[in-house]
């Protein structure tokens, strides 16, 4: 919806929106035309009054502020001219018809805001001009327009130069200027003819993007000196004399830009103060580069100029390189360390490289912050005795020679310098923190290589460490061989000589320890050679030890006479030796901890003793002892830790002593072999210890004590060697293991106890031949060798404690005939023999126990003859066959679904019945019911074979029964008939006191018995038949 006014309304409303906007433009000539902080008057240069224009083509005039009126308010130029107002913003000219060159001549000192020279090319000249614009005073040159200032610029105001037109600053007099000058577009070009300047030099100068300062200057202006330089615009000198451009002042600045000469050189020079100028563009500059203060940083490849000039760093003074560039062959000369030690030459971050050779002109330092400075141009000193040092957490590459003019290197910083020249300094060589990495050394006076070409024993040594710095040796070589010292110089700092290259590393002469205090030596690598330290390690003193480490998975050999007294850490890889002192000095009583296991190998090349003084831990990262081929390592100290001990190579590692080992960590027998040969009782394995014998590989008791381990597993040899008897135990860390190698003992006999709740398996193709007992306290020993080859050697066998539940201690075939025919086994409560449908032999049976015949296996008992006397239990349906002359006494009740087989002994009911689904009788057998109390033998099916004979002894009459309740027959003949005598089978059944022709098997009740009965009896059972019957199925349920 629209509201319109009425007339007068719209009249009111009218007049008020006039006001505003004629407030609006006053507001906006005050704040929006004049500069803030001003109250300045534009005025325009007008030499002919209030005729329009300037004055003509060439208006030239002179500057006042009392006489000559030249300047006007109006920019036509058709107003009254007036005499100049100090702070005033001048522009040249008014009109437009100053098209011509003109001089406008001060008649004094001036002072001016701002300026604009629109119309043609002026030229300011004479006194002193002074810039008193209060932000700062622009000096605006318009496109296609040329202005010179010849007066001398004073004042502390900005020069703020704008429009892309030229501003010269010439004549031959000194600019005391002191404000900052900024060039935000065209040219600002100081055209001296003298060897002033037209920038104060302490003025920060900014060169804004496409804007330039030029400096074109006559033969006598050679030099510029500015505060600071930045911005990314363009530097150019374009002058007839070389040219020096110096920047003071201690503020940091970047300029991106571009710095360029012509046919004079431009040379750049960080003069003073601590600033650093950080210069990232493509300059092209042919002249040199100075740093004498601060420091250059450069991000571009070619920030220095050409490669023609040259950089110089002075002492105090740094060059720095960053951003991943690479530097031409730019001549560098080098002296001092730098800014506070940091490096005269000095690589930020990145990788960077330079090309250019080197000089150093005292003793001087390189440093990498971060990333890689490869240096792949010559460095040298100018003169003899130039120190060189390398610092830095980066690294460094010198690819190219260290000349001989250097006196000595020195690495320091945790970074890492490569050498890879074939370099000739000849002064010593120090690595005190980082690593040192080359790729080739030879003697004394042997010529150059990578770490110099010394020519006296004090210059050859090689100083690791300094104070608590460690400092790394990292070889990369094809292998060296040479005299050359090492020293430990550090006091609790050490030093690491790594060998990685694809040869070995020897060093032939002692080593030295200069350094007061405590401190390790590390011998580190992936080079398998044979890297070598053939002179001795030593102490600095009787209190300040050296300590050696092994660490990385090469291998190091020591074969010197080593006197340190420290300690021995392999943590990696193979330390190599033939003697016990290779390992130091060993200490004069028990000391743990001395030699020490996480991980690495200790190989042996000889027959000797460890020293049993030289306590030996195995931590957590485990330790291997490679005995080589026909050679036996023996300790007889305490062996200590949790780690595992590995056993390599063909050789024999012997464990002696009479103090028992607290090593608790597993055992692996890998090769060769591993003799245990504490005596007195002393254990030399973890109780809990799983222990792995592998194929092919020994484990042997020669010290006559026994021993308790963890587990046992693999596929080797374990023998008793010893002259003792002894038992090994094992199982307590509850784990199933296998051992599918041989159990044997060649000298005492050997026991063996399973504990623990795991499975003990014992398999493979060849027998076990221990003699010792065998018991199983806990968990199942499966039996698994081949089918009849011997699992268990020897003749006891003991299955349960006697403590834990039913069951709870087993043993199970997992083939047939796994236990000597001539084993008397014992199964006490808690045990259960398995045949899980296999057959097994056995001498005799005994205690309260369970016989698992399972559905079909065979257990045949009384194989040599022996008596059994068995009160525990039997069940499954297989068979068990009793043989032999021995007996089989029964003094619990059986109940089986299964054969009982007789063929041979005796078999005795001790008041006990004895149930089961057949019996067999296969050869003559006495069947004793005994004479104490009754027993019962009950048997769905009762088979006797031809020939064969049951003698029943101590039968009494309504005490014992004996009864076939479906079948008896002859096996493969006639089957009974009830009530029937004197025809088989009944026949071959005889009752003690009966006639064999006499038994029969009674239809009431089908009980096997003698008939007729006795006359004692006979009357009694005449008139009581019936009710016998009654009794007798009763006593039978």
């Amino acid at each position: 919806m629209t509201t319109r006014l009425s007339q007068p309304q719209d009249r009111s409303a009218l007049r008020a929106l006039a006001l505003v906007r004629e407030l609006g433009v006053a507001l906006c000539l005050l704040f929006c035309l004049v500069p803030a902080g001003s109250a300045q008057t534009t005025l325009y240069w007008d030499i002919n009054g209030a005729t329009a224009g300037a004055g003509g083509a060439t208006p030239s005039g002179t500057w006042n502020t009392a006489g000559a009126a030249n300047w006007s308010t109006s920019s036509a130029g058709n107003v009254a001219t007036a005499n100049w107002t100090a702070g005033s913003h001048s522009v040249f000219s008014a009109g437009t018809d100053a098209t011509g060159s003109y001089t406008v001549t001060l008649g004094g000192g001036m002072s001016v805001a701002n300026m604009n020279f629109e119309e043609g090319t002026a030229l300011v000249t004479a006194n002193t001009l002074t810039l008193s614009g209060a932000g700062g005073s622009t000096i605006d040159v318009a496109s296609g327009r040329t202005a010179q200032i010849d007066s001398l610029l004073a004042g502390s105001a900005a020069l703020i130069k704008t429009g892309t037109g030229t501003l010269i600053l010439g004549s031959n007099t000194f600019n005391s200027h002191s404000g900052a000058v900024t060039i935000n577009a065209g040219v600002l070009e100081s055209a001296k003819t003298d060897a002033v300047g037209a920038i104060h030099n302490a003025a920060a100068v900014t060169v804004a993007s496409g804007a330039t300062l030029r400096f074109n200057g006559n033969a006598l202006y050679n030099i510029e000196t500015i505060g600071s330089l930045s911005g990314a615009g363009s530097v150019q000198h374009t002058g007839l004399a070389n040219f020096t451009f110096k920047i003071d002042g201690a503020a940091s600045t970047t300029f991106s830009g571009v710095i360029s000469d012509g046919a004079q050189n431009l040379n750049l020079e960080k003069n003073t103060g601590t600033g650093t100028l950080t210069l990232s563009g493509a300059n092209t500059y042919d002249g040199t580069t100075t740093i004498n203060a601060g420091a250059i940083n450069i991000q571009n490849a070619t920030a220095l100029g050409s490669t023609t000039g040259g950089t110089t760093v002075a002492s105090g003074a740094a060059l720095q390189v960053q951003g991943g560039i690479a530097v031409g062959a730019e001549a560098l000369t080098l002296s001092g360390t730098g800014i506070s030690n940091t490096g005269a030459l000095r690589n930020i971050s990145g990788n960077n490289s330079f090309a250019g050779n080197i000089v150093l002109a005292a003793t001087s330092e390189i440093q990498s912050d971060a990333g890689t400075l490869s240096l792949t141009g010559t460095i040298n000193g100018n003169a003899a005795s130039r120190g060189l040092r390398f610092d830095g957490s980066g690294n460094t590459t010198v690819s190219n020679s260290i000349g001989a003019n250097v006196s000595t290197l020195t690495k320091a910083g945790t970074g890492t310098l490569t050498l890879t020249g074939s370099n000739s300094y000849t002064g010593a060589t120090a690595v005190q923190a980082g690593t040192l990495s080359f790729n080739s050394i030879g003697n004394v006076s042997g010529g150059a290589s990578a770490l110099g070409a010394p020519t006296t024993v004090a210059n050859g040594t090689i100083a690791l460490g300094s104070g608590a710095n460690t400092g790394t040796l990292a070889y990369t070589g094809p292998g060296n061989t040479t005299n050359r010292v090492i020293n430990l110089a550090g006091t609790t700092g050490g030093g690491t000589i790594d060998a990685s290259g694809s040869g070995a590393l020897v060093f032939t002469s002692a080593l030295t320890a200069t350094g007061g205090g405590s401190k390790t030596l590390t011998l580190t690598g992936s080079s398998t050679a044979a890297n070598t330290l053939s002179g001795a390690i030593v102490n600095n003193s009787g209190t300040n030890l050296t300590s050696v480490v092994k660490s990385g998975s090469g291998t190091w050999v020591l074969s010197g006479a080593n006197t340190y007294t420290g300690t021995t850490a392999i943590n990696g890889g193979t330390l190599r030796i033939d003697a016990d002192n290779r390992l130091g000095t060993a200490p004069g009583s028990a000391t743990a901890n001395k030699l020490t296991f996480d991980g690495g190998t200790l190989e042996t090349t000889a027959n000797f003793t460890l020293n049993a003084n030289r306590g030996t831990t195995i931590n957590a990262g485990g330790g291997t002892f490679d005995v080589n081929s026909g050679t036996t390592l023996t300790y007889n100290g305490i062996l200590a830790g949790t780690g595992t001990l590995t056993k390599t190579d063909s050789g024999t590692l012997i464990l002696g002593g009479s103090a028992a080992n607290t090593h608790s960590g597993s055992v692996d027998v890998n090769a060769g072999t591993l003799q245990i040969a504490k005596t007195g009782g002393a254990s030399a394995i973890g109780d809990s210890a799983a222990v792995t014998v592998a194929s092919g590989a020994n484990l042997r008791f020669s010290g006559g004590s026994s021993e308790t381990i963890g587990s046992l597993a693999g596929g080797g040899t374990v023998d008793n060697t010893s002259g003792s008897a002894i038992t090994l135990t094992t199982g307590g860390s509850n784990a199933s293991t296998t051992f599918s190698g041989v159990i044997q003992n060649t000298g005492g006999a050997l026991g063996l106890t399973k504990t623990g709740t795991g499975t003990l398996t014992l398999s493979g193709t060849s027998a076990n031949t221990f003699t010792g007992a065998v018991s199983v306290a806990n968990g199942t020993l499966e039996l698994g060798k081949t089918g009849g080859v011997n699992a268990i050697g020897g003749n006891t066998l003991t299955i349960g404690d006697g403590v834990g539940a039913a069951s709870s201690a087993g043993v199970t075939l997992l083939a047939y005939q796994q236990i000597p025919d001539t084993a008397a086994v014992t199964i006490n409560s808690d045990g259960v023999l398995a045949l899980n449908n296999f057959s097994e032999k056995v001498d005799t049976i005994s205690g309260l126990g369970l016989i698992d015949l399972s559905t079909s296996g065979f257990l045949t008992v009384g194989t040599s003859g022996g008596s059994s006397s068995f009160s525990g239990s039997v069940s499954g349906t297989g068979t068990l066959i009793k043989e032999g002359a021995g007996s089989l006494t029964f003094n619990s009740n059986i109940n089986f679904g299964g054969t009982l087989t007789l063929s041979g002994g005796t078999l005795a009911l001790n008041g006990t019945s004895l149930t089961v689904n057949t019996l067999r009788i296969t050869g003559n057998t006495i069947l004793d019911f005994g004479l104490s109390t009754a027993s019962i033998l009950t048997a769905a099916n009762v088979i006797i074979d031809a020939g064969a004979t049951l003698t029943v002894t101590n039968w009494v009459h309504l005490q014992d029964y004996f009864y076939a309740t479906s079948t008896f027959t002859q096996f493969g003949g006639p089957s009974a008939t009830f009530d029937v005598r004197g025809v088989a089978p009944q026949n071959q059944v005889a009752f003690t006191g009966f006639s064999n022709n006499y038994t029969t098997w009674a239809s009431h009740d089908r009980q096997i018995t003698p008939a007729p009965e006795p006359a004692t009896y006979g009357a009694a059972f005449a008139g009581l038949s019936a009710g016998l019957v009654l009794w007798r199925r009763r006593r039978r349920a």
